[in-house]
This record gives structure tokens, sequence and C-alpha cells, in this order.
């Protein structure tokens, strides 16, 4: 009797504990937590993360990345725009960028290896969780001396001189004299790179009052160039300058680029600076435009949240009840290359977004629809397979950010769309020594 009480007791305190346990969901995308107020004041070369497995601790990538008053990240290499533009210490725009799939098994703070404590000053733990569940927690940790990523390997590499993003996933090449356009893409397949974007093309298209002819400026009416960037454990950031050519260098327009790429993911978000306010000098219609061909090597198939250009043109779309972009939380582009899952995700400035059209869904034979062609004239004399259009005329003066994600994993769909503004991190305690 006594035996089998025994044996209920401790299968009743197993079960107690499993039921207490946290199912990990792997998450192998970045995580950024942008100006954690836990972490204010303290000196960003200093930090490093470690991750718990049940009983030992390791150390895992930990990038902290600054943003000036501005806006811009702090980056050291290059022009020096911005390599000494911020205090070195974190702060509400700073972000830390880690990696999904390091965070580890749940901890107490009793479970905090000792050497830990001695080696270091301070340390905060912190939980990563979303609507898909739970992916793990991180201790981040402040050591008393400096340059603590040394011995974390990178994630990318960035090769200034061939101009050339490398990771296990892809590799991306910028193109020397349009660096803003979308670079040359290939993915690893088996050792191999295989060519997944052949071709891109931009527009920004103006339509004026009445008095003033329309015009539309496209990509030979750019230069653009690598400014600066700075390479780190998780991700690399490249800054791309794009200024007006020739005799349009007379209007005060600059678009600035901070693209960052990651292991399986990069970001192109593209600044867009008005000195003037374009809700008041421009019309519906107004907008940047953008193209792309896929390479031959494999079929590329896809399919879109985004709505197709409206066929009686803007006016007519807004006048008949359209939506702004603010009433959906993305807009995406995803479709199948050969093995590769290819997700473009659209997102629009969230000041833009409440006086903006949504982005539209540019498909190939839109370039050929004369009824289109009339509505949006920009249309005739571009090319491609897929393409988004997000409207500027409503925008007013000020700087905005129109972004591109583009993701090349398996897990994209599941993880990045179902997560998408549920990503959420709880800072469970602080302690210091």
């Amino acid at each position: 009797m006594r035996s089998t009480l025994l044996v209920f007791v401790v299968l009743f305190w197993s079960c107690s504990l499993l039921a207490k346990a946290k199912v990990r969901v792997p998450y192998p995308f970045a995580v950024v937590l942008t100006g954690s107020v836990s972490l204010m004041g303290q000196p960003i070369d200093s930090l490093a993360a470690y991750a718990f497995d049940g009983s030992r601790w390791r150390r895992v990538a930990c990038q902290v990345d600054e943003r000036n008053r501005r806006g811009d990240y702090v980056l050291s290499e290059g022009l020096p725009y911005t390599s000494r533009s911020d205090d070195r210490l974190f702060d509400r725009n700073d972000e830390v960028a880690l990696w999904g799939t390091d965070f580890g098994a749940p901890f107490t703070s009793k479970q905090i290896d000792k050497k830990l404590r001695e080696g270091w000053k301070d340390f905060w733990h912190i939980s990563l969780n979303s609507d898909l569940g739970y992916h793990g927690d991180l201790l981040i940790v402040r050591e008393r001396s400096n340059n603590v990523q040394n011995s974390i390997k990178n994630m990318v590499y960035f090769d200034p001189l061939k101009k050339e993003i490398t990771s296990s996933e892809y590799y991306y090449r910028f193109k020397d004299a349009k660096a803003a356009l979308l670079g040359d893409l290939s993915v690893n397949v088996g050792g191999k790179r295989l060519p997944v974007i052949k071709r891109s093309q931009f527009t920004m298209n103006f339509e004026l009052p009445w008095y003033l002819p329309d015009f539309s400026l496209n990509d030979d009416n750019f230069s653009s160039e690598i400014e600066s960037w700075q390479v780190g454990p998780v991700r690399a950031i490249v800054a791309v300058g794009v200024k007006f050519r020739n005799f349009l260098k007379m209007f005060n327009f600059h678009m600035f680029s901070e693209l960052v790429f990651y292991q399986n993911s990069f970001r192109i978000p593209t600044i867009v600076e008005f000195p003037i306010d374009p809700s008041r000098h421009f019309q519906l219609g107004t907008g940047i435009a953008y193209t792309i061909d896929f390479s031959d090597e494999q079929h590329m198939s896809f399919n879109s949240n985004l709505k197709y250009l409206p066929a009686n043109g803007p006016k007519a779309y807004i006048e008949g009840g359209g939506e702004l972009a603010d009433t959906s939380p993305y807009y995406y582009i995803d479709g199948r290359f050969g093995e590769k899952l290819l997700l473009m995700k659209v997102e629009v400035d969230p000041k833009a977004a409440k006086t903006s059209m949504p982005p539209f869904l540019i498909r190939q034979q839109s370039f050929v629809d004369k009824n289109l062609i009339k509505q949006w004239p920009w249309l005739d004399g571009m090319s491609g397979e897929v393409g988004a259009f997000i409207d500027i005329s409503r925008v007013h003066k000020g700087s905005y950010d129109f972004s591109l994600d583009i993701f090349l994993s398996p897990e994209a769909n599941e993880k990045v769309m179902s997560s998408v503004d549920s990503l959420r991190t709880n800072w469970l305690s602080t302690s210091s020594q």
C-alpha cells in the first residue's frame, strides 16, 4: 500500500511539473526589441544574451543598434554621416536584435549560473510569446567590460568591394549604379546559387493640378550608392542614398534607404522626405510604383491580399468609399519559387496610412491594359511579373517610411503572417548585484 501511494505521489508530482512546463514553438526569425524601458541608460557595448537549456547556459547572439534623433541608424563603416551621432547609451529608439530560435527554456532567478552572477553586473529576464504560442526565455546581461560579442559568429556578411551580402540562405548583390533598386537575389540550394530576381523597376508618378503637366520619374532619373554600413552577429545594415540626376537636382528631394539583412530575410525601408506638403500640391494617383521580374530558373506562383489597381482610377476609388491603408495590419505577396517560399510583406508608414490609399497590386497584364493605362499613365513603359503601387498624394510634409520585407523560408507564411502584430516580449524581472 505504501509503495503504491509513493508511486501515485511521484506520478502526481511529475504530471504537475509537466503541466506547468511550457511547450516552445520555434520562431526562426529575428526578434527586434525597440526602446525597451528596462535597458534605458545602459552602455550598449556591454550587453550580451544567454539561453538556458534546462541544465546549462550558453551565450547567444545579441546585437544592439543605435538610432539617432532623426531616426537614422548610427553606422560605423563607410561615409561618416551617422557614425558619431549618438551617445552609445541605450535610449527609446535604440534596438536590441536577437534570434528567435536562440530563446531557451524557462528558468527562475535561482537557476542563473553562479559564474554569470559573479561576472556580470546586471541581468534581465525576458520571455517571448505570440499568438502562435510560447517561443522561449532569454537572459540579457551587462558585463563590466565592453566588446562582449567577439566570440559570436555573424549570421550575415557584407563585402563592400563586391557589394554583396552573404548568408547561409541567400546572396544579395547591390546594383552598381542603382543600389536603391532591388538587387540580384539568389538562394542557396545544395551549395549552388539559384537566381530568384532578374530585374526590378521603380517609378515615381506626379499628378499635378490642371494648370501644370503631369510627369513621371523612373530609376534613370536617380542616382544611388551605398553610403555606410554596419555588421553585427544578428544582422547587417547597409545605408543607400538616392538623389536626383541632372537638372532635377534643383528639387530639394532625398530618399534614404537603410536595408537590414538577416539570415533568411531582409527589409527594404525607403524613407521619403517631402520638403513640401504633397496633400496640397499633388492629386490622387501620385505615388511610388515598384515591379519585379523573376528568374526563369524556376516557376514562380503567388497570391496576395493586395487589391488590384482600380480600373476607374484613384479618384473613383476614393469617391466610391475605398478604404485607407490603416485598415489592414499588413499587405503581402507570397508564393513558391521552386523549393523556396518567397514572402514579400509591404508596410506603409503609420502616419501616412491614416491619409493614404492602401498599396495596390500590379499584375503582368496591367502593363498592356489600355483602360488601366488611361487611368494610370505611368504604367505605359513599365514591365514586370508583379509589383506594388503606393499612393502618396494625401500624406503631409515630413518623412515617411514605406517598407518591403522579403522572407526566404518555408516557415515564413505560418510564422511571420500568424505572429504579425502579436509578437510580444515580457520583461519578467530586473536584478542587480
